[in-house]
């Protein structure tokens, strides 16, 4: 279930570090960053070959990301509602934007389901992606990844 709350306060904050991050790697923005692509992908951009690359992101809390890089989660779970996204890739910062997560969609979509009891008190169902797809950078001060071979052959 969309939280509009978390949604109005890291939608936006999201795709800027992105822009960010992506820029230092050649990549554009394609249309305008406010643009809602709903149920599509977060944003378009266009690698320095003039290739389209959709990006779906999110943000998480501090201590839920903590929880991801330290192996205390076992899988990394993604809302099934994600099925219909057309994005290739998913994004994951952390709150701090010290770092970033990067998985292929295709390994999410490919990923089993799981139902989980949610905080709420809901059960909802979400892809279980095996946390080997997952891929961890460290960021700059000025948004560059440390060592990112995968933006760079993306």
């Amino acid at each position: 279930m969309l939280n509009q709350e978390l949604y109005d306060k890291y939608d936006m904050p999201g795709k800027q570090a992105l822009m960010r991050v992506l820029t230092h790697y050649g990549y554009t923005l394609v249309g305008d960053i406010n643009q809602e692509h709903y149920k599509e992908t977060d944003l378009i951009t266009q690698d320095r070959n003039g290739n389209q690359v959709k990006w779906e992101i999110q943000v998480r809390t501090q201590d839920n990301y903590n929880k991801l890089r330290n192996n205390t989660f076992k899988t990394f779970f993604v809302h099934t509602r994600k099925n219909q996204n057309q994005s290739e890739w998913y994004v994951v910062f952390p709150e701090d934007y010290k770092e970033v997560a990067i998985i292929s969609m295709k390994h999410i979509k490919e990923s089993s389901i799981k139902t989980v009891k949610t905080k709420s008190g809901t059960y909802e169902s979400f892809f279980d992606v095996p946390m080997k797809y997952v891929n961890f950078y460290k960021l700059t001060e000025n948004f560059e990844t440390i060592n990112c071979k995968l933006l760079e052959s993306i």
